[in-house]
């Protein structure tokens, strides 16, 4: 496996360490929170009835939440390299890296993308400015639909998690709302020159994400919410605490892949979930949701891999070389 060119190590590095230790304290801080809440009510918790079809049902929105992050990718490295990036081996790299996640401090993710990216004859520091992009479109659009969810149907819980998502609910939303406008609205050149460097992106014109890569990561926190509120029915939860509840499962992998400290978000997820969870159907209710939302969640990522990397020479045959790839690309052109 090739290593990563030295200014993408360089910058990858520089932003781990500026975001490593305030964000690990933030995450530490929740986790005492939440366990605390969940050790003071775990007592008075009633037995939990699974209803297995609405859990069953629950894995479907998670197999689209995998296609359609890996799809929105694809649309990205497109047109940031000019090369026409083929669907089924480029769902089927993303989809790998995505496993990746689950190594400390997410390392695998550019490794895997930059190590791929010689397929196509797509430089490492490109393909890693595409997984930053990525995660930048990831959290903008999934505060979008948590904090518009929140804003809209937030009263049906109580406790002190959930007054605090309400009355931030708002301000939250603008901010976000403003993060997407900008990625997807403001010319490139009015960004701040290291913002530039940073992401490698120097040059040119337009707004750096077409609005195609907002629209597929806007169906990927969707489905999430469809996801969780499933979930909360199937254990236990009313209709109206379902939808309440369900941008708790938005809000989890974001702050689970934004703690570096945690691979995969492992025990920050589930501590999300589960705290939010806690008024509406109790501790354990709760956890036995976030668990059955992890168990989902890694078996569509590792078996989606799977079944991408067994069809990809079936679908389609990806570029021999660079030059047939870059002439694939002129040709798609309008």
């Amino acid at each position: 496996m090739p290593a990563l060119a030295e200014p993408t190590k360089s910058r990858t590095a520089q932003l781990k360490r500026w975001l490593r230790l305030p964000l690990g304290l933030l995450t530490l801080a929740f986790l005492i929170w939440a366990g605390r809440e969940l050790a003071l009510q775990w007592d008075d918790s009633e037995p939990v009835t699974i209803r297995w079809g609405l859990a069953a049902a629950a894995l479907l929105p998670s197999v689209g939440v995998t296609l359609f992050q890996a799809w929105g990718w694809v649309l990205l490295i497109r047109r940031m390299s000019g090369v026409v990036v083929p669907w089924g081996s480029g769902s089927e790299l993303f989809l790998a890296s995505q496993l990746g996640r689950y190594l400390p401090a997410k390392l695998g993710m550019p490794v895997i993308l930059a190590a791929g990216g010689e397929r196509y004859g797509i430089g490492p520091v490109l393909m890693v400015s595409s997984m930053l992009l990525i995660v930048g479109v990831y959290t903008a659009a999934g505060g979008v639909v948590a904090f518009s969810m929140f804003a809209l149907a937030g009263g049906q819980l109580e406790g002190e998690l959930a007054r605090i998502m309400n009355q931030s609910a708002l301000p939250l939303l603008i901010v976000f709302a403003l993060g997407t406008a900008t990625l997807t609205l403001v010319d490139r050149r009015r960004y701040p020159r290291f913002a530039l460097r940073v992401l490698s992106v120097e040059g040119g014109d337009g707004p750096l994400l077409p609005a195609s890569v907002v629209a597929c990561y806007l169906m990927v926190w969707l489905l999430w919410l469809a996801h969780g509120a499933l979930l909360t029915l199937a254990v236990g939860g009313t209709t109206g605490q379902a939808i309440a509840a369900a941008p708790y499962f938005v809000l989890a992998p974001i702050i689970g892949f934004l703690a570096l400290v945690a691979p995969g978000g492992v025990g920050v997820r589930e501590a999300v979930i589960s705290g939010g969870l806690l008024a509406a159907v109790g501790p354990a209710a709760g956890i036995i949701a976030a668990l059955l939302s992890r168990m989902y969640s890694l078996g569509v990522d590792a078996l989606t891999w799977l079944v991408a990397r067994a069809l990809r020479g079936e679908l389609e045959r990806p570029p021999t070389s660079p030059d047939d790839s870059r002439e694939h690309a002129r040709e798609a052109r309008p």
